[in-house]
């Protein structure tokens, strides 16, 4: 073989490489949340905290609605994991309250932070989640302090 083709072999390996990989960063919200939380435990509440912008307040609200619930945690979204250095900041938490323990979920307008992964949303404009919560018409209490700093 000459080096020509063995630099074009070499060339179609990394190629393929890099789609593999970019690939593989894929996933969906609803995997997600299930590698989150165990299939034994039970969602009890989900509570949501959003900073306001340009004051020191945050809005607090809490839903246990059990379908409300089922379809925040169902809620199909694809999603692509990036550097969590990429957009903008965190303003919101999502609190999975279950019968063991507190999952907390970051989020804005087109990413959701879980732990120090960042995954961006693929399939739309906006999160999905952010307009359940806009479509529901929740009661939101004002805090005076913001609990969770990402």
């Amino acid at each position: 073989m000459d080096v020509k083709k063995i630099g074009g072999v070499i060339l179609i390996i990394l190629i393929m490489g890099y789609f593999i990989y970019d690939f593989s960063k894929n996933t969906t919200y609803e995997e997600l949340v299930t590698d989150l939380i165990d299939e034994k435990e039970t969602v009890e509440q989900i509570s949501f905290y959003s900073d306001v912008p340009y004051m020191m307040n945050t809005v607090h609200t809490a839903i246990h609605d059990q379908d409300l619930i089922s379809e925040i945690m169902t809620t199909d979204m694809k999603m692509k994991k990036i550097s969590p250095y990429d957009l903008p900041a965190i303003t919101s938490t999502m609190v999975i309250q279950t019968d063991r323990q507190d999952y907390k979920v970051g989020f804005d307008a087109n990413s959701i932070m879980i732990g120090s992964d960042r995954y961006m949303v693929t399939d739309d404009y906006l999160n999905a989640i952010e307009r359940v919560l806009i479509r529901e018409d929740l009661e939101w209490g004002i805090i005076e302090y913001t609990p969770f700093v990402w």
